[in-house]
């Protein structure tokens, strides 16, 4: 019997030291009683009874080992460092903050682009804010799925490049939009506010469904722990609406009166769209670098 053998005895714990002590002759087992012997036995039933059982146990000992924490195979669903006082996380932070006050600024502001054609009625208001919540909510649930199918920055960042595009198309194609929603449903009763429905559909579903994938998204790249996943959550939302309390103020009483309306949805595209590729090249840069910790704690 090895040295490494008993070694793993010792280690289970669970077989008597003076047993273990008892089989390290590298030969033929030790007696451990006095018991008398029959004529032709090197051994009494007692000994062979003891030195079955070590090697039961022995065997069950190292058939349940495990691998060590640091030799542990890493997670497929591990992503790239985010957390911490790190570059990267306090720009996830930024982005978040970002996106929150685009949001509330294309709502806003897509209520002027609106107003010249529709009026500013209940029934332009209620299309608005409705079909935003719903477009957000759709966002929370395909931001969330796409995280943790591909919990990496540079999809959130390739993702607020593509919703700051989009929000840079809206000046540009809005005129033709209106102008074609309000000469089809103005026959109508409500024609007011079924033309409006389909503006805010076809203008606003594309770029506030991107939007709202952030917040998600940057839940599942923050999180460290499960048990400050709570905290983690909160905080993100709390800097995303933080952020959507600026862009309700700040195009409302800076933006909209000094540079107009169109100009101001290119002010928020370009700050999104920076914001973004900064990320991707940052995201790209740091996946390069080799990790000290491949996965988070």
């Amino acid at each position: 019997m090895s040295l490494l053998y008993t070694a793993s005895l010792v280690y289970s714990r669970d077989i008597p030291l003076a047993g273990v002590l008892a089989m390290q002759n590298f030969g033929a087992p030790t007696r451990l009683c006095s018991c008398p012997i029959a004529p032709g036995q090197s051994l009494c039933d007692n000994t062979k009874n003891t030195h079955a059982s070590l090697e039961t146990k022995a065997t069950f000992t190292m058939s349940i080992i495990t691998p060590r924490p640091d030799t542990a195979r890493a997670d497929t669903g591990a992503v790239p460092s985010t957390v911490g006082r790190t570059l990267q996380g306090w720009f996830l932070i930024l982005m978040v903050f970002v996106a929150g006050a685009c949001s509330l600024a294309v709502e806003l502001t897509a209520s002027r682009l609106l107003a010249p054609y529709f009026g500013t009625s209940l029934f332009v208001w209620a299309n608005l804010i409705g079909l935003i919540l719903l477009y957000l909510t759709i966002g929370y649930y395909v931001g969330g799925r796409i995280a943790d199918r591909y919990p990496r920055p540079a999809v959130l960042y390739l993702l607020t490049t593509i919703a700051a595009l989009l929000i840079a198309c809206i000046p540009v194609i809005s005129g033709a939009i209106l102008t074609w929603a309000l000469t089809v449903f103005s026959s109508l009763s409500l024609g007011v506010f079924y033309g409006s429905l389909i503006a805010v559909i076809l203008l606003l579903a594309l770029p506030m469904i991107l939007l709202g994938c952030v917040s998600p998204y940057a839940i599942r790249l923050r999180i460290e722990q499960t048990g400050k996943a709570g905290r983690t959550a909160g905080q993100l939302y709390a800097i995303s609406t933080t952020g959507s309390i600026v862009g309700t103020f700040l195009p409302v009483l800076v933006l909209m009166p000094d540079i107009g309306t169109r100009l101001t949805f290119f002010v928020f595209a370009i700050a999104l769209l920076i914001m973004s590729l900064i990320g991707l090249l940052t995201s790209r840069t740091g996946s390069t670098r080799p990790s000290k910790k491949g996965v988070l704690s």
